[in-house]
């Protein structure tokens, strides 16, 4: 059993759901509780599909973009080629190799 704190919103998760069902009964009777499933935590987003789950930063990366005015930037699979010539933004604007 995991569980996590974050100011008020307590994420639990257990490897057994006969385990976890026990513990939120547990944890109802003693407080004022509600239970449903995680979508967000401290920023990341939580999405669960039949293949897995899937967290993602998407919000915080645009919002990192929309700061530092790249929001209209046009984006490049990552890792960049071996050799990639990068040109820094900025008023020197060098070439790092």
């Amino acid at each position: 059993m995991i569980a996590i704190v974050v100011i008020d919103d307590p994420v639990l998760a257990a490897t057994s759901q006969l385990f976890l069902n026990e513990v939120k009964q547990e944890l109802a009777g003693m407080f004022d509780m509600t239970f449903s499933e995680l979508k967000t935590l401290i920023g990341l987003y939580i999405t669960r599909t039949p293949a897995g789950i899937k967290v993602d930063q998407k919000s915080y990366v645009n919002g990192l973009l929309e700061r530092h005015g790249l929001e209209n930037a046009n984006g490049t699979l990552t890792p960049l080629p071996k050799n990639a010539k990068v040109l820094l933004a900025g008023p020197h604007k060098t070439l790092l190799n």
